[in-house]
């Protein structure tokens, strides 16, 4: 369902795509640049298909998410030779030096790009196994447009492409569109004030980053999780009660709790079973299970049918009935899971208790919260004594079998039927009113004194059965699971019961530690913030073997750091929470994505400095900023058009011809989405502001040193 539910979107992501691209380069050029979606798609099924890789919705997101992306190098090479046409080249020789020229910016945007998502390829742990099909489908993609953009853009172009222009001149800036040329207009009367006042508007740059990203976000973000906020459509059911139940006994209450569940309305599948598995159960588990939520659109939600499934078995004596919801992405048998390790055996098991009542008693939002502790059985003992019974004639094998006739029986033989390849035994024991403990002291057996009474020489004693012993890395373990309730985060119950424990001494041999979902948390928090280390190294060693400057090198990584206070606004906006997964993910790719802009503005800034050696450098940044402002407009807003129905929460399925408001879809990818959307408009704007003020600074400053203290002059 989700899969043909995304390709219904990826289509409408064409077509917006493609009605901006036409709308602003025509429609021959326009087909140039569309041609690229399908040729990069073709080329990523033929590398998947070979590599092995299945189908999913993974692999459907890392093509949504690239198309945007791949049409990139396709619209620069094309928009510099629409420029050339328009200074009278003809078309051949247009696209001849547009590939020639702009080989280098695109190779080096498209490599950062690629850079930023390889980290994310070589994602170890449960969740990476999970998300890597994202990254490694981005990365086909990206190297198929570099594909098309070099070689098949500027061999179709120059046979197909456009006679005309759609620029005005080559020397003028207008193009003729309405929209265009305002935007346009309105930047460049600007522009002049950031390239004449530099100190000051990055100055104000740099206290607007602090502002949204230090002040705002940290007085009035939402707090973290760990994947995306999704509707459960399954949840799983747990049956604890007390007591040594008979196979028959967990069956009547499994058929109660099953009972009340199936008056809940909703729930389209449950499943039930009595026992569970020796890794997956507490000490008075008797039944596992799951169910299903049917689809109930424009009625109730996942969430609030199984609220009220938890409610319809909450009442029912003597058994507890916990029921936990299906998050999105990889699952975890309890949102939060709490290890307790120790040597010594009955001390973890006091520190589990007392943990567990801290939770139950004093710790709000909490619930289905259970331990593993094994509760106690009752295990009857027969104890013999033996001198006794050996006085008055009474043998042991007599007194074990009259005992076994209480019990399971007293094996007499076997027998065979002929339609049977297998042995019955038959055994021997008394009618069930007369079985049962209290009925050991009526028992009479033969001695050399005659009939005595069995008691004289035995008696019952109760003794403790222990289910199992559970020991994790050498140490004696337990584990306390628990879920919240609605409203509340489970970063901040985490928070909460850490800084509890830092306050408990529970002895040097206690040791407590956060485990599933929440190790997987700070494992992915790691990861992630070490890819994105690893994609800014590499990211600049790639841009100072183009630029050969370390300056304008970090001056093009900078619109990292603006793209993640764009990620951190958003979330403010759309008063959502930070996932770690999610908007770590946006993050790592918006590295590779934002950078683009910088490098295609700060290489057209280079050239323009050689070739128009008698302009000064504030005319030149200027003249880069109005050429390059098209195609970074253009790049820019195909990429948030890709994503921008998803970032609404809104999908578009072309195919069924529907119209989604809320979907699984929108669930799982809205926080990529709009972190993307939000991340690469907030940068792309600050970006047109803070470099062409950063790439007039160090001209300033050397000009006020030579004026103050006479450095950097020539010898005359």
């Amino acid at each position: 369902m989700m899969i043909s539910e995304l390709e219904g979107n990826i289509i409408t992501a064409i077509f917006l795509v493609m009605v901006l691209v036409i709308a602003s380069m025509g429609v021959r050029v326009g087909m140039l640049v569309g041609l690229s979606i399908p040729f990069c798609f073709l080329l990523t099924f033929i590398v998947l298909k070979v590599v092995g890789i299945e189908f999913n919705f993974l692999v459907m997101m890392g093509l949504l998410l690239g198309l945007g992306m791949l049409i990139d190098g396709s619209i620069v090479v094309t928009e510099y030779a629409d420029r050339k046409i328009s200074e009278g080249l003809n078309r051949l020789e247009a696209y001849r030096m547009a590939s020639k020229r702009m080989f280098y910016p695109i190779l080096s945007s498209t490599a950062t790009t690629i850079a930023a998502f390889i980290p994310l390829i070589f994602w170890p742990g449960f969740t990476g196994q999970f998300m890597r099909y994202l990254p490694v489908t981005v990365f086909i993609v990206l190297s198929a447009s570099l594909v098309y953009a070099m070689i098949v853009t500027p061999v179709i172009g120059s046979i197909f492409g456009q006679r005309k222009s759609t620029l005005v001149s080559g020397e003028n800036e207008q193009t003729g569109e309405f929209v265009f040329d305002k935007i346009s207009s309105f930047y460049g009367k600007w522009l002049k004030t950031f390239v004449k006042n530099p100190g000051e508007t990055l100055i104000a740059v740099l206290m607007l980053l602090w502002f949204f990203g230090y002040a705002m976000y940290g007085n009035f973000g939402k707090g973290t999780i760990y994947f995306a906020e999704v509707d459960p459509f399954a949840a799983e059911i747990n049956i604890r009660a007390r007591g040594n139940f008979s196979a028959l006994e967990s069956k009547e209450i499994m058929e109660r709790v099953e009972s009340s569940l199936s008056e809940v309305s909703g729930i389209e599948n449950l499943y039930l079973t009595t026992g569970s598995q020796w890794f997956n159960s507490g000490g008075d588990t008797m039944s596992r299970g799951f169910l299903e939520v049917g689809m109930l659109t424009g009625e109730l939600t996942g969430t609030e049918i199984i609220q009220n499934a938890q409610a319809a078995v909450s009442n029912l004596p003597g058994i507890i009935v916990e029921i936990t919801p299906e998050e999105g992405g990889p699952s975890f048998s309890s949102p939060i899971e709490l290890g307790i390790f120790g040597n010594n055996e009955d001390q973890v098991a006091q520190v589990t208790q007392s943990i567990e009542r801290y939770l139950q008693e004093d710790v709000t939002g909490l619930t289905n919260i259970n331990s593993t502790l094994p509760h106690p059985l009752i295990e009857w003992k027969v104890e013999v004594d033996k001198q006794k019974a050996a006085q008055l004639g009474v043998s042991m094998m007599d007194i074990g079998a009259l005992v076994q006739m209480l019990t399971n029986g007293f094996k007499v033989g076997e027998y065979r039927p002929d339609d049977s390849k297998d042995e019955i035994e038959i055994r021997a024991r008394f009618d069930k009113e007369l079985r049962s403990l209290s009925g050991i002291k009526d028992l009479k057996i033969n001695s050399i004194n005659g009939l005595i009474p069995i008691s004289t020489f035995i008696k019952l004693v109760p003794t403790q059965n222990r289910q199992s012993v559970v020991r994790r890395n050498g140490k004696f373990f337990h584990e306390i699971g628990m879920g919240t309730e609605a409203g509340y985060l489970e970063s901040d119950k985490v928070k909460e019961i850490g800084a509890w424990l830092e306050t408990q001494n529970f002895g040097s041999d206690i040791t407590t530690k956060f485990r599933g979902q929440q190790e997987e948390t700070e494992a992915v928090t790691a990861f992630l913030g070490g890819a994105a280390v690893t994609a800014l190294a590499l990211m600049l060693i790639l841009l100072v073997t183009q630029f050969n400057s370390f300056y304008q090198s970090l001056l093009v990584l900078s619109a990292v750091f603006m793209s993640i206070v764009g990620v951190l606004i958003g979330l403010m906006i759309m008063g959502k929470p930070f996932s770690t997964t999610m908007n770590g993910i946006a993050i790592v790719a918006l590295s590779g994505i934002v950078v683009n802009n910088n490098i295609v503005l700060i290489d057209t800034f280079n050239r323009l400095v050689g070739e128009f050696p008698n302009l000064s450098k504030e005319e030149v940044i200027m003249k880069a900023c109005k050429q390059r402002l098209r195609p970074i407009l253009l790049t820019t807003a195909t990429t948030i058009f890709g994503l921008l129905p998803l970032a609404v929460g809104v999908s578009i399925d072309v195919i069924s011809r529907e119209i989604l408001i809320g979907s699984r879809v929108v669930e799982w990818w809205t926080l990529l989405a709009s972190s993307i959307v939000f991340g690469l408009s907030f940068s792309t704007v600050l970006t047109l502001i803070f470099t062409p003020a950063a790439l007039i600074l160090p001209s300033r400053i050397k000009a006020w040193l030579q004026t103050r203290f006479g450095l950097f002059k020539t010898a005359s």
